[in-house]
């Protein structure tokens, strides 16, 4: 048993290695190619509001100071007394010179998310000339060249979707926070592997939006980035990740936030991507068989049989140095992606890496825990609002009420 179970974790080592090779293949390999201002297609640029995130105002900054010459922003609020319309108002009126409009969702539907009902709104704002819409998170931090960036892929006509996704670099070391990186580390790699777009970073044509089903699909969707896909596939665009837009989120999180705000992540997979089944088995077998290794290390050791005990410790350690050694050369491509635009990226010294030993079977448990409780999630609240999961994986959004602050914002931020 002891020998099936070893060359189960060597095969597993061999196939996430060749995955994060792969993936640091493609961004070592990337040449921005930006838009010129003659070229560039006019652009909407959706952002969707509901609370004050941490770093909202410096998003809102940095969204209505782009380098891109031809756009306007459509800020989507579920009600007028939203606490981040203060924000919003004050950055429309701090750019006049970029045209924007704040819009407040007429009706809340309850067969979707509220950020899908708004934006199914919001797309029927965009004005005429527009080309290219793109979508913004409250806790994505755009740099000046962001929009530039993840409209000129669009010069090939085949592609009807852009994306990025995010990076955590946190000023403090919990072990919420250090989960969170872990996690998502991995989660990139597979994101770009099972071609899953982020709704953080994100850009469609004109006609992926109104010349096909999507808006019905966002009329029935938890997440509007992860139908996206299937679209896609269906009418013969290309999704393509641009390696340039990792975006850097510095927020902090707790270990209860971390296990929500994963949940949600695979509930949305589980509701709409074709990848589902892949990422509930990759969840299960990356911890089942290193947990099984640890297990019958200690029971060996327990019997004094050390010949056994090699054996199941060996593997377990191979695996766990194999996947933290793993991280060193994402953090180094990542970092330099980063450090390209002049952003902060000292973070994590390798003093306090060592950290990075303990969280990690930590991470692994909470992985494997929320994986089992996306799987079977009849219920979830996002930004304090209770969503019910019915058979045929339909939604319906029950207890609508606006925003109302709490104590912690850790985990709405997320």
């Amino acid at each position: 048993m002891h020998l099936v179970v070893f060359w189960t974790i060597l095969g597993l080592i061999v196939a996430q290695a060749g995955l994060a090779l792969g993936y640091l293949l493609v961004i070592s390999r990337y040449r921005r190619t930006l838009v010129s201002d003659e070229q560039a297609p006019a652009t909407s640029v959706l952002l969707c509001l509901r609370g004050s995130d941490p770093f909202l105002p410096i998003t809102l900054e940095r969204l209505f100071t782009q380098t891109y010459p031809c756009y306007e922003v459509i800020l989507v609020v579920d009600h007028p007394h939203d606490p981040a319309v203060p924000a919003a108002r004050a950055a429309m009126e701090t750019y006049p010179h970029v045209p924007a409009k704040l819009h407040v969702v007429k009706e809340v539907k309850t067969t979707c998310s509220l950020k899908c009902s708004g934006l199914i709104e919001a797309v029927r704002e965009i004005t005429p000339a527009t080309k290219i819409v793109a979508f913004l998170d409250a806790d994505t931090v755009p740099h000046a060249s962001w929009l530039r960036e993840l409209v000129s892929p669009f010069a090939d006509p085949k592609i009807g979707a852009t994306t990025g996704n995010r990076w955590y670099m946190p000023s403090t070391l919990s072990m919420g926070v250090l989960t969170r990186y872990l996690w998502n580390a991995a989660a990139v790699v597979q994101m770009w592997f099972y071609g899953i777009a982020w709704g953080g970073t994100l850009a469609l044509r004109r006609e992926v939006i109104f010349d096909t089903d999507l808006t019905d699909h966002w009329a029935h969707a938890f997440g509007e980035d992860t139908v996206v896909p299937s679209v896609l596939r269906r009418f013969r665009w290309k999704l393509v990740f641009v390696p340039s837009l990792l975006m850097v989120n510095r927020e902090h999180c707790e270990i209860s936030g971390f296990f929500n705000w994963v949940s949600r992540q695979l509930l949305t997979t589980r509701l709409h991507h074709p990848a589902w089944p892949a990422v509930i088995g990759h969840g299960l077998i990356t911890t089942l068989f290193p947990l099984s290794a640890l297990v019958m290390a200690i029971v060996t050791a327990i019997r004094g049989e050390w010949g056994l005990f090699a054996w199941w410790m060996g593997a377990f350690a191979l695996y766990e140095v194999t996947m933290i050694s793993l991280l060193l050369p994402l953090e180094i491509f990542s970092r330099r992606i980063i450090a390209a635009r002049g952003e902060a990226t000292a973070w994590l010294t390798p003093w306090k890496s060592l950290k990075l030993l303990a969280a990690y079977p930590m991470t692994q448990l909470l992985y494997f825990a929320a994986v089992l409780n996306a799987a079977g999630m009849r219920s979830t609240v996002w930004r304090g609002i209770t969503y019910q999961i019915l058979r045929g994986k339909r939604l319906l959004m029950t207890g609508y009420q606006p925003y109302q602050p709490r104590s912690s914002e850790s985990e709405t931020s997320i």
